[in-house]
């Protein structure tokens, strides 16, 4: 650890770029000191969020976890947050947060996420289903938000997670049913 500390007080790292920073500090363990260092250079943190990974992380605390997908979040890396919410969820790091889950699932919905979204297909429907099902334990399956959510990933998760909040708001409002009947059937034109 000495001779990281040493590189950072040196000529050298003056002339290293931000890249080449976030090179390093890629290297550092994945925790709330390391995210310090960087937090007064945004170019070198956002380089770094967008390039850290969420695998092999070993014992994070929930608080760390949470800390660690609201900034991947902040800078456009969604997917991943949701990958490590999903990997840092469970009887060691408790259940995942409603609100987390729902920013990280709400951010790909509104086009927030810059990572390409053919990277949800590396997730599958089960991880796709824990963020939804934290969403609506809290917020309830009538939520507009979990219909929301539910109605855009419906793709992925027709056959993993059937849509509770989506199917009872189609049965109970008629003027809805035909919106979503008209967003299927385009008219055709001419």
């Amino acid at each position: 650890e000495g001779w990281r500390t040493g590189l950072r007080s040196g000529a050298a790292w003056k002339a290293y770029s931000a890249a080449q920073r976030a090179d390093y500090f890629l290297t550092m363990p994945f925790a709330p000191e390391t995210w310090a260092m960087m937090a007064a250079d945004s170019e070198l943190d956002r380089l770094y969020w967008t390039q850290v990974g969420p695998n092999g992380y070993g014992a994070l605390s929930a608080a760390h976890r949470d800390q660690a997908a609201a900034a991947l979040m902040k800078y456009g890396q969604h997917i991943t947050a949701m990958d490590l919410l999903n990997i840092y969820s469970g009887s060691q790091h408790g259940p995942i947060p409603a609100a987390l889950a729902q920013d990280a699932l709400q951010g790909i919905a509104d086009g927030k996420c810059t990572q390409p979204l053919e990277r949800l297909g590396n997730l599958g429907a089960y991880d796709l289903t824990q963020l939804l099902d934290a969403i609506a334990d809290q917020l309830g399956d009538a939520s507009p938000d979990v219909i929301r959510l539910e109605w855009y990933f419906l793709p992925i998760l027709r056959h993993d997670r059937p849509p509770r909040g989506l199917h009872r708001a189609l049965a109970a409002d008629p003027t809805f049913f035909v919106e979503i009947l008209k967003m299927i059937y385009k008219p055709r034109k001419g």
